[in-house]
């Protein structure tokens, strides 16, 4: 086996030891995810939990590098790409009030997503965030005809299509996919716009603060190759 470890530390140096946080591991330069050994060598889930801010776990020796694409015990999100070994530093700008949480997917390697099934991707709509009405999807592999919806699950907002319905991951692969309040098409979800009844009543977009619920993917029926990056901006309120 092959063992892989890494600590979260602020912008001036600073460990990063609060309670909370997850990361998911996938292929490097990919979007599928890593299937993860505990020292033992039984299966260990992925996203793993953060333990203060650290975080470890061990993959099959053939694998020499991974991505890591995680959310921070305040609820930031963090990417680190071609982590190898232990000991990796992962650094966190908690001076900055705007990021974005990136979720990995891909239907065609990981056997836990299924088609028209809601998943639940491990990530959290944390209280600290006001998520801003422009998410989308990096497209790495395209499906035809299929579409995602993004949104949450559990015992606030519980909306499984409430950041993104029906977004499209039919385009040319290489391509973002953004939520849109078209008149020929919504596929903004309703936790990201209100009513403007001032307006004749159209849509206006508008954020969304984060309830703790957990946050969920669904990909449309048909789907078997969809892959990609799955982008909800924010505003850190914490």
């Amino acid at each position: 086996m092959r063992e892989y470890s890494f600590d979260l530390y602020d912008q001036n140096g600073v460990r990063i030891t609060t309670a909370g946080g997850i990361a998911k591991v996938v292929a490097a330069n990919a979007f599928s995810e890593v299937a993860l050994l505990n020292e033992d060598g039984s299966a260990l889930a992925n996203p793993i939990s953060l333990s203060n801010g650290s975080g470890e776990f061990r993959t099959a020796d053939s694998v020499t590098s991974v991505d890591v694409y995680g959310q921070a015990p305040d609820g930031r999100g963090f990417v680190a790409k071609g982590i190898s070994g232990t000991h990796n530093v992962i650094r966190i700008d908690t001076n900055s009030m705007h990021g974005a949480l990136k979720i990995p997917f891909d239907i065609g390697e990981d056997s836990d997503i299924t088609a028209a099934t809601e998943f639940d991707t491990g990530f959290d709509a944390d209280a600290s965030l006001l998520f801003t009405p422009n998410p989308g999807v990096y497209v790495a592999e395209a499906d035809a005809t299929e579409t995602i919806d993004v949104g949450t699950d559990g015992s606030g907002s519980n909306d499984p299509d409430g950041f993104m319905d029906g977004v499209a991951v039919s385009g040319t692969a290489g391509t973002f996919a953004k939520a849109t309040l078209l008149n020929s098409g919504t596929t903004l979800g309703v936790l990201m716009f209100v009513q403007d009844s001032a307006n004749a009543g159209d849509d206006a977009p508008e954020g969304f603060v984060g309830d703790g619920d957990n946050i969920t993917m669904t990909l449309s029926a048909g789907s078997d190759t969809a892959a990609g990056l799955i982008t909800l901006p924010y505003v850190f309120m914490g």
